[in-house]
């Protein structure tokens, strides 16, 4: 079975319409029963099973002329019983495969902001019962993570919620979805609960890639909510995780702290952030995954290549 590498939180959005894909909260919930392990999914091969049994066992029972069409039958069909059984799990390992491997690609399209084929994988996996339990939580964080996109940050958080009360999924992509959580109901405006868990996970060990996540949403938090000392506050710390654990995405967090030192009036600094964090990533995406930045328009210069 393939493993899937792990997956920040979206900190970036890109400037596609995701008009394909319906995301409402009605279609959420049908997409946990659509996915859900179909528990009669083995019935045909118990069928199948128990005529073979039942061809084998005959011959013990019933005296068989086996020069007469019954008896042939009787000699050939638990052989044809047997191609069965191996075509049927032949076909459902294929089955399984293929999905896997579409979770695989749209996993990697999510790691890389490719949502158009994000979009156009999931359609398929989210309609079909999907048997191992890590490939249908990440379907359903691909989910969230396009409502996200879209700005429908209810729609997002009511995924994440279901997924970690199911726990669908392993402990790694369970992790993830509580960080996701916190930065959804962040974005919604649920500030108490976004607050609360915040500091809940602050008290759980996690791997510093974990914890560089979760310092850049609570840096959100902070600016969001008017924190701007708390928010600059143990800089290198922060910066440290940022560099080694967040890869370009770094830009989204450095955007953040030139928002933080431009309210707090050192001009300086916010320039020097505003330039790291153009260099990494647009500054349109920025003004669009956070409003808070929009502070920054027109009073700091872009870097001229963003990466």
């Amino acid at each position: 079975m393939p493993r899937f590498p792990p997956h920040e939180p979206p900190l970036g959005e890109t400037d596609y319409d995701t008009a394909m894909l319906e995301i409402s909260l009605d279609s959420a919930k049908k997409a946990f029963e659509d996915t859900r392990p179909n528990p009669r999914a083995n019935h045909p091969a118990y069928f199948v099973i128990g005529l073979l049994l039942a061809s084998l066992t005959t011959p013990l029972f019933i005296e068989l002329d086996y020069h007469s069409f019954q008896g042939r039958a009787m000699v050939v069909m638990p052989w044809l019983l047997i191609l069965t059984l191996l075509l049927m799990s032949y076909l459902r390992v294929r089955r399984q495969r293929h999905l896997s491997e579409t979770a695989t690609k749209a996993w990697d399209g999510a790691q890389l902001e490719s949502w158009p084929t994000v979009e156009a994988l999931l359609p398929e996996l989210l309609s079909t019962p999907l048997r191992d339990a890590d490939d249908r939580g990440r379907t359903l964080v691909l989910l969230a993570m396009l409502a996200e996109q879209r700005k429908d940050y209810e729609v997002a958080a009511h995924v994440y919620e279901r997924v970690l009360r199911q726990r669908i999924g392993d402990g790694r992509l369970l992790q993830h979805v509580q960080l996701a959580l916190a930065s959804a109901k962040l974005r919604n405006e649920e500030l108490a609960d976004a607050v609360d868990l915040l500091g809940r996970l602050q008290q759980i060990e996690m791997p510093p890639s974990f914890r560089a996540i979760y310092e850049a949403i609570r840096l959100h938090q902070q600016v969001f909510m008017g924190h701007y000392a708390d928010a600059v506050a143990d800089l290198d710390a922060r910066l440290k995780l940022f560099r080694r654990h967040l890869s370009t995405r770094a830009g989204y967090a450095y955007a953040l702290l030139a928002t933080a030192f431009h309210r707090l009036g050192n001009r300086e600094s916010a320039q020097r952030f505003w330039q790291d964090a153009t260099t990494l990533v647009d500054p349109d995406r920025i003004h669009n995954r956070f409003d808070v930045t929009r502070a920054l328009i027109g009073a700091y210069p872009p870097a001229e290549r963003p990466l």
